[in-house]
């Protein structure tokens, strides 16, 4: 056996007549009464349960994130060249070179190949953020400098920033 519902509006009655003493009666669906005091929300924990909390956070502050911190971040684990040069050689010729910074104005969606790490979200929450933040530290703390342009319209594409008309008199000056 089945039944068939029946639209309110295929009545030719008003919604709002039709439906003006209809009350729904489940308890998620039920609104407060403005005189009922909102109940506190509390989390609980047990004291095992904190001393687990406890010690995964001693892990990843002591173990997991220097690890990753060396590898991804920092100038350890070098690799090529840059491997036989000291850190204060490879930030001396950092510092030293021309450097222009061309960055997408529109470089601000987490796309493609984007780090969501703790340490990579340090650095900024998008790649245009991450660059500007990038290269105010160089000037500011290593007293390089170093230019940006902010390349109006582009996001992550070569092809944008390559050819458009803020990067090509960098690339090839009269």
């Amino acid at each position: 056996m089945f039944s068939i519902g029946v639209h309110p509006l295929s009545l030719g009655a008003p919604l709002d007549s039709l439906w003006k003493d209809y009350e729904m009666r489940k308890g998620f669906t039920r609104k407060p009464q403005a005189d009922e005091p909102a109940t506190p929300l509390k989390n609980y924990i047990t004291p095992s349960g904190l001393e687990r909390l406890k010690d995964e956070h001693r892990f990843l502050l002591t173990r997991e994130r220097p690890a990753v911190t060396e590898v991804a971040y920092g100038l350890k684990a070098r690799s090529g060249y840059s491997s036989t040069l000291t850190d204060e050689q490879i930030t001396q010729q950092l510092v030293v070179r021309p450097v222009t910074y061309l960055l997408g104005e529109a470089d601000v969606l987490p796309l493609g190949v984007f780090d969501v790490s703790c340490p990579a979200m340090a650095q900024g929450p998008t790649r245009l953020g991450r660059g500007l933040a990038f290269h105010k530290y160089v000037n500011e703390h290593l007293h390089a400098h170093h230019n940006v342009v902010v390349v109006p319209f582009c996001s992550h594409s070569q092809r944008c920033m390559f050819t458009s008309d803020a990067a090509l008199p960098l690339m090839f000056p009269n």
